[in-house]
């Protein structure tokens, strides 16, 4: 059975503070490191998608906010 996560492939975050974000991974870890023995991958998504906003509205709700974090793969 071939890889599934792939760096560049857009995952959706299932768990977490991130639950239901959109992310890319960037580098995957299937067999994992030494600090974690299990399947993970480094994850990069937007926490803060920018609201439409209108001409009498503050221009603070046009921010928008990333993250990045080291995710389980199954998590993904």
């Amino acid at each position: 059975m071939g890889k599934i996560m792939k760096p560049g492939k857009v995952v959706l975050v299932l768990s977490g503070r991130y639950a239901g974000k959109k992310a890319i991974i960037l580098r995957n870890y299937d067999d994992g490191t030494s600090a974690k023995q299990y399947g993970h991958a480094l994850v990069a998504g937007i926490d803060r998608y920018p609201k439409k906003v209108h001409k009498r509205m503050g221009i603070r709700l046009e921010r928008t906010g990333g993250f990045s974090k080291n995710s389980d793969s199954n998590c993904m």
